[in-house]
């Protein structure tokens, strides 16, 4: 009778967890996690040396001048390490979360904690209505968001060339442009991926208000020419700098998304819109406020209103009346200039915009991609020094 207790207590140990504590794992399952820790190690070094190998690239870069083939090289060099540095922190994610805690991960997707949400006070709720009327206040846009393949379009007189060699590299080196497409009024033909050169004007113009009007001809004729296609651009002057991906814009739903649009309480009670820097889609909407700007724009143009050099132009002008016109006719997205058209006239104020905000777009108005000073403070602030 002894016997018997003694083996049911046995069978009650090896088949149930009870008040003696859990059953012990297998020895086949003890020696699988022992396997998974040793292959979370070597992920873990192998991490470790790449981080380091990161580190000597980002050294190696701060000697350049961010232009030509060594830059290229470079950058690219580290793109490949930040994408395997990425999948590598992926694969330790996984092992540490499903692998060698799996309870734990099963009972956070079963039972999630509940977060009680607190009732808005009647200024936080004003606050959010404002931020979502068209034409006031930028779209938060999510940073992290889907990246999109895009295509990119300017205008590059002669005059400013140096602009070209300044910011070329950071358009080209994004892995989803598919295309970049520079009109002049001269024959230029550069070496370099992706960039497709078009001579739209015969004669060469360094006069400001003359190159601010040709931008309506060169956005006309690439219009035109993309007309029954279906992708996504982005407009830019020639000196904006790409410091980062801005293609989640292209998440949401817009014909063109413009940043800088404020306050219309007044007409141009703040400031205008900015005609030199914005995304759009192909869409027959995106069509319909072309259009409109380019009529607009002529009528300014002839009525004498924004024709004096340096000043706010026509140009300037009409876009921001057709950004701000109450339509069905096109989708505006109002986006974040300090994110994506981060510029100041004031130096100071811009080197503490850029600290603050972290721009994915640095226009260089000014002339200031002339200055070596300037390139490499906005440079150390953005990260890429």
């Amino acid at each position: 009778m002894m016997r018997v207790k003694t083996l049911k207590t046995l069978k009650r140990l090896n088949t149930r967890t009870s008040w003696y504590g859990p059953k012990k794992k297998s020895i086949d399952q003890s020696k699988n996690i022992f396997l998974t820790k040793q292959n979370l190690s070597a992920l873990k070094k192998e991490l470790e040396l790449f981080k380091l190998e990161k580190i000597k690239i980002k050294n190696q870069i701060k000697s350049y001048n961010f232009c030509g083939n060594t830059y290229t090289e470079l950058n690219n060099k580290l793109n490949n390490i930040n994408e395997k540095i990425n999948h590598i922190n992926k694969k330790i994610t996984k092992i540490e979360h499903k692998v060698l805690s799996p309870e734990k991960t099963k009972s956070s997707i079963l039972y999630p904690k509940v977060v009680k949400l607190k009732k808005l006070t009647k200024s936080k709720s004003n606050f959010i209505k404002n931020i979502s009327q068209k034409g006031i206040n930028p779209t938060i846009i999510n940073s992290l968001g889907e990246k999109h393949k895009f295509e990119i379009f300017a205008y590059c007189s002669k005059n400013y060339k140096d602009a070209y060699d300044f910011v070329i590299d950071s358009w080209a080196n994004l892995n989803n442009v598919t295309r970049i497409t520079i009109y002049t009024d001269w024959d230029f033909h550069p070496n370099k991926n992706k960039v497709n050169t078009i001579q739209l004007f015969e004669k060469e113009s360094d006069n400001w208000l003359v190159g601010t009007g040709r931008r309506l001809d060169v956005i006309r004729h690439f219009s035109d020419l993309n007309k029954n296609e279906s992708k996504n651009i982005l407009f830019l002057d020639i000196d904006c700098f790409i410091s980062d991906d801005p293609s989640e814009v292209f998440s949401y739903d817009f014909d063109i998304a413009i940043s800088r649009l404020g306050n219309n309480s007044g007409r141009y009670s703040k400031q205008t819109a900015t005609a030199g820097l914005w995304f759009a889609k192909l869409t027959p909407g995106y069509y319909n406020f072309i259009n409109d700007w380019l009529v607009l724009a002529e009528r300014f143009k002839k009525q004498k209103k924004g024709v004096t050099d340096f000043k706010i132009s026509y140009v300037q002008y009409s876009f921001t009346d057709v950004a701000r016109k109450k339509t069905n006719n096109y989708k505006i997205l109002p986006i974040d200039e300090n994110v994506y058209n981060n510029e100041d006239s004031a130096l100071d104020k811009w080197y503490n915009k850029i600290r603050r905000y972290k721009p994915k777009i640095l226009h260089y108005k000014g002339r200031r991609f002339r200055d070596k000073k300037v390139i490499d403070k906005t440079f150390k602030l953005i990260g890429l020094r």
